[in-house]
């Protein structure tokens, strides 16, 4: 993906920044998530997996991924603007995108001393933990903020929406 943001780098740009980065003694930490409508629990989540390191690279799935795997109504937000949106936020240093369903690929090709994600998942089943746990980096689980989800934000608005058609009649 080509842009004009340092921040958001390709795969390949990825992989030659940290392996650098890597050699010079950083600690890289990965997470990844659609990010769609992002809330004070992408940011708890972004600011536990910071602290785990030293440099934080935001995986976004893009749009055809949270599609298969949200839903047709999915993403509300678009993955170039989901990754500028991360970019912004001083805990982040780096953001790609990937296609895939999940963030195998990232890891392979990043080897990232530090993998996290939501305590909702069990790292060392998931292929990303498993393929961290092969060349002994760590896996974290992201403590969850409560009540607090996209999908539950969507809900609200739904809820709203149709309370309001009702008023109308």
């Amino acid at each position: 993906m080509k842009t004009h943001n340092p921040i958001i780098l390709s795969l390949d740009q990825a992989q030659k920044t940290l392996k650098k980065l890597q050699k010079q003694g950083k600690k890289i930490v990965l997470t990844n998530g659609c990010y769609d409508l992002l809330h004070v629990g992408h940011i708890a989540s972004l600011k536990f997996a910071k602290s785990k390191g030293d440099i934080l690279v935001v995986a976004v799935n893009d749009d055809l991924s949270v599609r298969r795997l949200k839903g047709e109504s999915r993403p509300i937000i678009p993955a170039k603007m989901r990754m500028e949106l991360l970019s912004e936020l001083k805990v982040v240093d780096y953001v790609i995108l990937f296609s895939e369903d999940n963030a195998l690929k990232v890891v392979k090709t990043i080897k990232p001393n530090v993998y996290v994600k939501g305590e909702e998942y069990n790292l060392r089943d998931t292929p990303e933990g498993m393929e961290v746990l092969k060349y002994s980096g760590k896996i974290e689980s992201a403590p969850l903020v409560p009540s607090i989800s996209t999908t539950a934000i969507i809900e609200k608005i739904n809820k709203i929406r149709l309370y309001s058609e009702e008023m109308r009649k």
